[in-house]
């Protein structure tokens, strides 16, 4: 139907368009959803801000969001969806035209500390008024502050105003980056009633009982109970300072390499969990952070070495795994691997539209087009209601030159989402293919309104032009043969 130029095109801009459709596609049914809820918890938050604020400042700060709503709504679906990065960036985007927004800053503030971004959360905590946080949230902003050791912390922790039973807790931590033996000083001189002190104390007296014979003990104990209660720096260095007087100590090899983990310091992780794992190797959960922690590092052969020893040990949840070692095949170019894993994932009850979508591309990709139209068939078994299948499988039908079902397939997934991009398109190029330009502008129009602002779309003018200037030469053709005549 299509010279193998056109076909090499509707790949390559298939590859850049698959990911971003797909998400386009949850975003529209996320939005038709949330347009539904009235008024917005964000809006709700807005309104009813500190009474610091007078009621224009309320009215106006209210107005300004309702403009933005789209943007919120959008941070909310990518925030579920579990995509910080891109939740952050609409986030920033609004901040620019909100500024000084307190529910922006607190949902960038929370964005970052998500990610691990500890400093730049710390640095949206303390644009905000420190009446507008809650207990709760100034507890993230003090381990905000705790996670990111500098010369000055001391002096910002004197300074921020939180309940007592907070800044004793966190006054004892900071103490614990100085040297074992003052940190348990401090935890053992302590009277007072906070909580998560008395357990601590209570913890390294039952601990020693029990173990006297090794003095180390009560170090785990204590290393281990920072780490409960997400102290990680704290964490990792009791554990460090341990691991100089017993370095073959695992359940504190564990938590350094856990706690650096969680600090995003990836190597010092790495060389702790690999001396843990040198130890116990049929430990599935440290198995599977070493091929998360490797693939962060890009070190992505070790990562899928990682991968894979876990799926032998019975790692769950499973499905999560094998994306991670699909995705791995992917990066290092071995489709063939990739391409096997798939075979299992889209058997497992938890497989999403993404999982088919991606799985379908890379087998026509391969060229492997009895695997891609038994997938195709088994994502409609599966997602009966889905108009981005059919926009699919016309590729299928279009390879296997069978133009009727290719464009039925196209077709109905037009009559079900008429704001199908990849159907609109491929419509596009059957049309213009048939010299149809009155349909094929149509169709093209139709993808461009999908979304303005896509890069792929730059030049859309150029291509609106050429059909445009083709029909007029079309047009005064005929004109020129009825005169002839």
């Amino acid at each position: 139907m299509f010279n193998k130029k056109t076909l090499l095109y509707i790949s390559l801009f298939l590859m850049v368009a698959v990911g971003w459709l797909l998400a386009f596609w949850h975003f529209y049914v996320a939005e038709k959803k949330t347009s539904d809820k009235s008024p917005q918890n964000d809006e709700m938050d807005a309104f009813f801000q500190e009474e610091a604020l007078t009621k224009e400042e309320k009215l106006a700060q209210f107005k300004r969001r309702m403009n933005f709503r789209s943007i919120l709504r959008k941070w909310d679906f990518y925030s579920i969806k579990n995509m910080k990065e891109t939740a952050l960036q609409y986030y920033l985007n609004a901040y620019k035209r909100l500024p000084h927004d307190t529910v922006l800053e607190k949902k960038i503030w929370d964005t970052y500390f998500e990610m691990k971004n500890y400093q730049k959360a710390y640095e949206y905590y303390k644009r905000i008024p420190s009446w507008d946080i809650d207990a709760k949230l100034k507890d993230k902003m003090l381990k905000a502050l705790l996670y990111t050791w500098n010369k000055n912390m001391r002096d910002e922790f004197n300074q921020i105003i939180a309940p007592k039973d907070l800044k004793d807790y966190y006054d004892k931590v900071l103490v614990c980056y100085t040297w074992i033996k003052n940190c348990l000083q401090e935890i053992r001189s302590y009277s007072w009633s906070v909580e998560k002190i008395n357990q601590m104390q209570k913890n390294m007296i039952d601990y020693s009982n029990v173990t006297n014979s090794d003095p180390n003990s009560k170090y785990a104990a204590l290393a281990g109970d920072l780490f409960k209660n997400k102290d990680y720096l704290a964490a990792a260095l009791i554990s460090q300072e341990t691991l100089t007087k017993r370095s073959n100590y695992t359940s504190v090899l564990k938590i350094a390499g856990f706690s650096w983990y969680e600090l995003w310091d990836y190597k010092k992780a790495n060389d702790y969990l690999q001396k843990y794992y040198a130890i116990e190797p049929k430990d599935i959960t440290v198995t599977y952070l070493l091929g998360i922690i490797n693939f962060y590092t890009e070190n992505y052969i070790s990562s899928n070495l990682y991968f894979n020893a876990a799926v032998l040990n019975w790692y769950r949840p499973k499905t999560e795994l094998q994306k991670r070692l699909a995705y791995n095949y992917y990066i290092i170019g071995d489709k063939k691997n990739m391409l096997k894993v798939f075979r299992y994932i889209l058997d497992e009850e938890d497989t999403a539209q993404d999982d088919f979508a991606v799985a379908l591309f890379t087998a026509i990709e391969e060229k492997e087009y009895s695997k891609a139209m038994l997938w195709a068939n088994k994502w409609i078994a599966r997602f009966p209601q889905s108009d981005m299948i059919y926009a699919f499988r016309w590729w299928l039908y279009n390879i296997r030159k069978d133009d009727a079902s290719a464009v039925k397939d196209l077709e109905t997934s037009l009559w079900m989402n008429p704001r199908n991009a990849v159907a609109l398109y491929n419509m596009w190029l059957i049309t213009k293919s048939k010299d149809n330009l009155k349909d094929a502008k149509k169709y093209f129009e139709g993808v461009i309104e999908v979304d303005k602002n896509w890069t792929f779309w730059e030049k859309a003018d150029d291509q609106i032009k050429e059909i445009t200037k083709k029909m007029k030469e079309q047009l005064t053709q005929s004109w020129t043969t009825a005169a002839e005549q």
